[in-house]
């Protein structure tokens, strides 16, 4: 069979198209962001390099980068696209953010909805889980806070027993990495819970992907069809508004629409 390389960014043309309208039919506008922006510590993600006078990073975070840059008050809902590096390949992603408008996490919540219900995925469910959950154990016990969650995203069970820590407060990390329910007496996701009042949406402390921005709430999006996340958020401060954003992949996205094809 001779190969096609124009048939998947049809259909990901396709699936693009359908959830940009929608975005811009809800208010959101679509932002350019720059492909390669000098070096900063405090920017997330990108593959370094240098023109032999400053450091670059290509295809960086872009929420990190927006928060690193932007030094004035917005109230703003965009969209964007960008690749996300992975060693030798990139992921196609469709970013979305809401800053300094109310309830951000609610609207984008809403938004994942509205987005399977049109992409016609229905055997979804999202996790949700806490970066503060967690925090008074890692200051409590002086723990690093990034090797802690990059730990916890990866499910590096050895990480976490040779933490030094008493046995009591490693019986306590367990109990939350393993929580996994449709309650939590935890206040803040308990609300969202209520909001939504679905049946395929979830606590799972131990499901998170970190990035250094994240100030609480984290969650992710998965399919019966493939065992690993299709989207990833998580809220956050710029300039002392409270935003949330998330990223949809792409590439995983089509690869579900394509089996079904099947």
């Amino acid at each position: 069979m001779e190969k096609d390389i124009f048939s998947r960014s049809k259909k990901i043309f396709n699936i693009l198209s359908v959830l940009r309208n929608h975005l811009i039919s809800d208010g959101f506008w679509e932002f350019f962001p720059d492909s390669i922006v000098k070096y900063n510590e405090n920017i997330e993600s990108g593959l370094k390099f240098s023109d032999g006078k400053d450091f670059y990073l290509l295809n960086p975070d872009v929420t990190s980068w927006i928060i690193s840059e932007q030094k004035a008050n917005i109230e703003e809902k965009f969209f964007y696209i960008t690749k996300e590096n992975d060693g030798v390949n990139s992921k196609l992603k469709l970013g979305i953010e809401i800053i300094g408008i109310e309830n951000p996490e609610e609207i984008i919540l809403n938004l994942l909805y509205d987005f399977m219900n049109l992409l016609g995925i229905d055997n979804f469910y999202i996790d949700l889980s806490s970066i503060k959950k967690f925090e008074e154990i890692i200051y409590e016990n002086k723990l690093d806070k990034k090797d802690f969650f990059k730990a916890l995203e990866k499910r590096d069970i050895e990480f976490f027993d040779n933490l030094k820590v008493s046995d009591e407060v490693k019986v306590k990390i367990d109990e939350i990495i393993n929580y996994r329910e449709n309650k939590t007496n935890y206040e803040p996701i308990n609300e969202i819970l209520k909001k939504f009042d679905k049946d395929n949406i979830f606590v799972d402390y131990g499901t998170l992907k970190y990035m250094n921005y994240y100030d609480d709430l984290v969650f992710e999006l998965y399919t019966d069809e493939l065992g690993y996340a299709i989207v990833n958020g998580g809220n956050y401060f710029i300039n002392n508004e409270k935003s949330c954003g998330m990223a949809i992949d792409l590439n995983l996205i089509e690869e579900i629409l394509r089996r079904r094809e099947k």
